[in-house]
């Protein structure tokens, strides 16, 4: 069997370039290597949660139908920012069926080039290339759904210890400061003493002596005439 080894980059679509350099050797002979040759080999050095394995949206228009497309495209920007949780969880449900469909006609077909499974149906693809390629399709779309859930809950989580955070903050500030309760209805003064407002005249006590005696003298003639 031939092998190729890892290059920086490829001659054409199959054939790698002459120059090697050291690395594991890479078997052909898969028909999938015309579609994942170049990405496998760009990835072989990046770790497995950060390899990426992009697809044009042409070539995903070619693999799928008209209503499979449409759902697909629900899953690209700007759609993908438009949907609300609920329409994410039947984004979410709608494209992992689609997926685990096409991941069990792949296998089925793996199974039967290795003669370990009966053929199947009209329905089954002639080869496995293509229920491979659309699953990695449905999977990528996927993917990009889940990002976006779970962007959402980060953003919801953030904002609920936000809340958290300011309600914990006022009921500290509540227990530093000693709040007083109203009054409530307090009993009335009742009356009061209004001041005198007329002007007191001071008279001396020669003159209050002398008007008594004209006093007792006037009452004395009137008393004499009678």
């Amino acid at each position: 069997m031939r092998q190729l080894y890892n290059t920086p980059q490829l001659c054409g679509r199959r054939l790698p370039c002459s120059r090697k350099v050291d690395g594991p050797p890479v078997e052909t002979g898969s028909p999938l290597l015309s579609f994942y040759g170049k990405i496998f080999l760009r990835n072989r050095n990046v770790a497995p949660g950060e390899r990426t394995m992009s697809i044009s949206s042409k070539f995903e228009r070619s693999l799928l139908s008209h209503e499979e497309y449409g759902v697909i495209k629900g899953s690209h920007h700007p759609n993908l920012y438009a949907l609300d949780r609920d329409g994410l969880l039947s984004l979410q449900s709608q494209l992992r069926q689609m997926r685990d469909k096409e991941r069990t006609l792949a296998r089925q077909k793996q199974r039967e080039r290795r003669g370990k499974a009966e053929p199947r149906g009209a329905s089954f693809p002639g080869t496995g290339e293509q229920p491979q390629q659309r699953k990695q399709v449905f999977a990528n779309a996927l993917k990009r759904v889940n990002k976006e859930a779970t962007r959402i809950r980060n953003l919801e989580a953030r904002a609920a210890n936000v809340d958290a955070a300011h309600r914990a903050l006022a009921l500290r500030r509540a227990a530093n400061f000693t709040s007083h309760p109203a009054q409530g209805q307090t009993a009335n003064d009742g009356m009061s003493p209004r001041p005198n407002r007329r002007r007191r005249t001071i008279i001396s006590g020669k003159r209050i002596g002398s008007t008594s005696q004209a006093t007792k003298s006037a009452q004395a003639r009137r008393d004499n005439k009678t």
